[in-house]
């Protein structure tokens, strides 16, 4: 039986969170309703997406794209629609969630504007640049991202409060995990000698690479550091 993905509230029917099911030519579809546009902070970027709300008898879809901050929007966020956007070097077009439609559009936008923080890249604090409006407004889109970013930094106190023997090792093996806020016992490093993230769930004492196909408690994460360090001294000494 297939396993039911509840993220605020709402049971998530369809997920790509990295576009990868999208095709290279994707346009959003002709009834698609502007949600607002904002900026995407990472690590060693920022870029600029827009937000756009498709609704089918059954389902809300959340559509996005990356835009050329070169150019201004010069249109009317209230009213806005899909064939507003032609020709405006929107790229890297596609659907990310769908849940079932429920609402109106304010609350439907919300829903899923709010799936999409808690799953991709990290969590709240990466989408605080709000550009423009469409059918969130300003004081609407950072309402939604203060009242999670509130909840992040209150599970990642929890989660120092109540570090297990995982998270200590972790540390004695030089990984430096970091709470993640999605929950009091969710943390993440780096994979060693990777560019991926490792989980680490402190309730259970477990570990979790979905890179590299593995999950362990705290022996079995000692000698996967200790293969991954072997394979990063292999890999050097081949190099040379």
């Amino acid at each position: 039986m297939k396993r039911k993905t509840i993220i605020a509230d709402s049971e998530v029917i369809y997920a790509d969170p990295w576009l990868k099911k999208a095709k290279k030519n994707e346009r959003l579809p002709e009834d698609a309703r502007f949600i607002c546009a904002y900026e995407v902070h990472l690590i060693v970027d920022l870029f600029y997406e827009e937000a756009f709300l498709h609704r089918t008898e059954k389902t809300d879809e959340l559509w996005t794209g990356v835009w050329d901050s070169s150019w201004a929007l010069g249109i009317d966020g209230e009213t806005a629609s899909a064939e507003d956007f032609e020709g405006r070097k929107l790229s890297g077009i596609g659907c990310r969630f769908a849940v079932e439609k429920k609402g109106d559009e304010l609350s439907a936008s919300l829903r899923l504007m709010e799936v999409m923080f808690r799953v991709i890249h990290g969590g709240p604090e990466s989408y605080e640049g709000f550009v423009a409006p469409g059918i969130l407004d300003k004081a609407t889109y950072d309402g939604l991202v203060g009242r999670l970013e509130a909840e992040y930094e209150g599970n990642r106190r929890k989660a120092r409060e109540r570090e297990t023997e995982i998270i200590k090792v972790a540390r004695e093996l030089g990984l430096s995990p970091h709470p993640t806020g999605e929950n009091p016992d969710f943390w993440v490093t780096g994979c060693p000698g990777r560019n991926h993230p490792l989980y680490f769930n402190a309730a259970l004492n477990s570990f979790g690479c979905g890179y590299c196909k593995r999950t362990d408690g705290v022996e079995g994460l000692r000698e996967f550091v200790k293969e991954r360090r072997k394979q990063q001294k292999c890999g050097s000494r081949t190099s040379q």
